[in-house]
């Protein structure tokens, strides 16, 4: 059985910025306090929108490979121009 190419499917980004931003804020403020706060999940949704653009970013020097390969990230679905004009508002 073939593994969930969550690249492919469209939530690779999504995906990318919880589990390297709001993640590891969680469970190490966990780990040290041993107990969740809602507070600790207002303060990773910077950590995780900037791991999102940082993979966004990322994805433009790839787009022609992105679309051979048939990975279906947001630069490939959206487009390079639509991209660039709904990020420089």
């Amino acid at each position: 059985m073939m593994p969930i190419r969550w690249v492919a499917r469209g939530v690779g980004e999504i995906l990318i910025g919880l589990c390297y931003g709001w993640l590891p804020v969680s469970v190490s403020f966990y780990l040290q306090i041993g107990e969740f706060n809602h507070i600790i999940h207002w303060v990773s949704i910077p950590i995780a929108c900037t791991i999102f653009n940082v993979i966004l970013i990322n994805e433009f020097p790839d787009y022609p490979a992105d679309i051979i390969a048939k990975k279906s990230n947001l630069v490939v679905r959206y487009g390079k121009k639509r991209l660039v004009i709904s990020i420089s508002l």
